[in-house]
Order: C-alpha cells, then structure tokens, then sequence
C-alpha cells in the first residue's frame, strides 16, 4: 500500500547522484558516537566523582538513539555498499549492544514500509499499541500514563516480549556468525569490565539509559513519524519535522526527522536526505502536499505532533492528480525544472 498514490518522480541521474552510499560517513559515525558515549560515561561518573552522572546518563540516551538511527539506515543496506560489511559493522555498533541483530530489524522494518500504518500489516502498529501506544486522541492523564511506563522499565518489558513474539512468528533464529558476534561482543565486555574493575559504569552509563531515556525517545520518535492514518499516499500517513536542534539531538538524530521523504525515497542516505528534500521542495506539488504533515513542534509549537494526533483529530486535505512532474539536477548542482513543463 505505501508505494501508492502521487510520488514525485525524480529522474535517474539526480537519484544516482542522491543514493550514493559512503563506504566511511556512517562508519566514522559510528566510531565517533562510541567514543562520545566513553568520554561522557568518564566525564559523568570517576572523572566528576559522579556529580555529573545524570546530565551524562541524558547524554548517553541521545547518543544510543543516534546508534539506533544507524540501525535503520543498515536495514536499507545504506551504511556501507557492501551489505556483509554494512551488516557487520551495525550488529557491532547499532545491533547487538541493544540484545538485537540487524537482520531481525530489517524484516520487522521493511514490513512496515511495505505496508505502512495499515492495521494488522504494518507490524510497527501492533508493537506501538502492545505498548499502549495506540494512534488515536487520548484525555491527557492517559497520555502522562504512557510516558511514565517508558521511564519506569514497564514499556521495555512490553517491547522485549512483543518483539521476542514477532521473531518466533517470522522464523528468525540466529546463525553461528551471529552467536560469534554477540559472544565476542558481551564476552569481551563483561570480561574486561569485569577485569578492569568499570563493570558499574557498564551498567549505569549504558544499560540504565537505554533502559530508561533511550526507549522514551524511541517511542516518541517511532510514534510521531506517522499520523496515524490509512491514507492512499505518504502524503496522508508520514510526517515530517521542522524541530529545533535540541529536539532532534534526542528525538530525531541523524536527519531521521525527514521521515515523509525517507518514506517516499527509501534509498537515500541520511547524509544526502537533507539536500535531496530541498531539491524536491522545488517541485510546487510536493511542496503543497507535503505543508500539510509538517510539524514544527512535540509538545510544543504552532503546529505540534501532540495537537495533531493526541488531543484533536486530524483531517489533512490533499488532492490527487493523475501525473507527477519530474525534477532533475544538473551536474554543477542547478535545479532543471523544464522537465515538468
């Protein structure tokens, strides 16, 4: 269903030039991150005598969400362009230190973009309302409910048994290069915690966060990426975000805010998505209807996720024409618009 409906359509050369996959960006990414998270579990716990353990466990929240974000790109095969390198280095950085792998995620994923928002098709739906997240206005205190049982481990719980549920149902069973990977990976690490005497900072800088903050941000981003609806376009069912750098720091890290162009062109990078989506902004019909599912704000702004699916209903008014104009985009980087006349 989600490959219905208008699309602009974009011509070979500009998709060529906007699909590239880096063999090192999300590589270096991923290092980079890692390292972020040692030097603020350093910073947050001996290194401050642990007075800055909280401001770094928040930190460590956004910068394991950032990892997450990676695992996404990995299921679209756009961290490297080898995919045995590309699932590699996710199961080692984005994957397995979060008790999954990235073969797992791509099946539960690819699903939903296939059928995205579509009830009882799209398994991100059902996993959301397992954890009584559920895509309909509620009275306020229900909402205060759902936020708490992310903070207090009750929506991990949730998450673990449905997704624990979804593999057993898909089939999936790890293979022997996936048993080596989580063995060399925890062993290695509770080994040398454990030796090295930071088995504390183990379980307070990394397990406690995702635990706690990273699932809440998780869940706000997975829930405020579609409305909710089962409409015949991205156009009805995907928003995409206009929120400051803060917001996206925790919440939509990566680029991963574009999720309507991410939904209408799967394949491109998230370090290209950015100036893919101004040059299709170009295009006056996609820039008409994409207004209506651009969001400033979570809770707060002119124009929020929260008025729009928690406490009102949303009605979006789209039109439906029978073709699609076509952008291109030269070599030197000028926008050539003659192709929709």
């Amino acid at each position: 269903m989600s490959g219905a409906g208008f699309r602009p359509k974009v011509d070979r050369e500009t998709m060529r030039e906007f699909t590239q996959v880096s063999s090192w960006r999300s590589l270096a990414t991923c290092l980079l991150i890692s390292a972020l998270v040692v030097a603020a579990a350093a910073v947050g716990g001996r290194l401050s005598g642990y007075w800055l353990a909280l401001p770094a466990i928040l930190v460590i929240s956004g910068l394991q969400f950032h990892l997450m974000i990676l695992l996404h790109e990995a299921s679209h095969g756009l961290l490297h362009p080898n995919r045995k390198v590309n699932d590699f280095v996710s199961d080692l950085f984005c994957a397995i230190p979060f008790g999954t792998l990235t073969r797992y995620y791509r099946v539960f994923h690819l699903a939903h973009h296939k059928s995205t928002g579509v009830r009882g098709e799209d398994p991100e739906v059902e996993m959301y309302e397992a954890m009584d997240y559920h895509f309909r206005t509620l009275p306020k205190w229900k909402l205060a409910g759902m936020l708490l049982a992310d903070l207090v481990f009750l929506n991990l719980f949730r998450y673990v048994t449905w997704m624990v549920k979804f593999t057993v149902q898909k089939g999936l069973k790890p293979t022997l290069r996936d048993l080596a990977l989580n063995l060399g990976f925890w062993g290695g690490l509770i080994t040398a915690s454990v030796v090295f005497g930071f088995w504390q900072e183990v379980l307070l800088f990394w397990c406690l966060p995702y635990a706690t903050f990273t699932v809440f941000f998780a869940k706000l981003h997975g829930y405020g990426e579609h409305t909710g609806e089962e409409g015949p376009s991205e156009y009805e069912r995907t928003w995409t975000h206009r929120f400051p750098w803060i917001v996206n720091f925790f919440i939509y890290p990566l680029n991963s805010g574009l999720h309507l162009e991410h939904h209408l062109f799967p394949r491109v990078p998230w370090y290209r998505i950015r100036a893919f989506r101004a040059a299709i902004l170009a295009l006056p019909e996609h820039a008409t209807r994409a207004e209506p599912v651009t969001v400033d704000g979570y809770f707060f702004g002119t124009k929020t996720i929260a008025s729009a699916m928690l406490y009102e209903p949303r009605t979006p008014e789209t039109s439906r024409p029978e073709s699609a104009p076509v952008i291109a985009i030269s070599r030197s980087g000028e926008l050539d618009l003659s192709a929709a006349a």
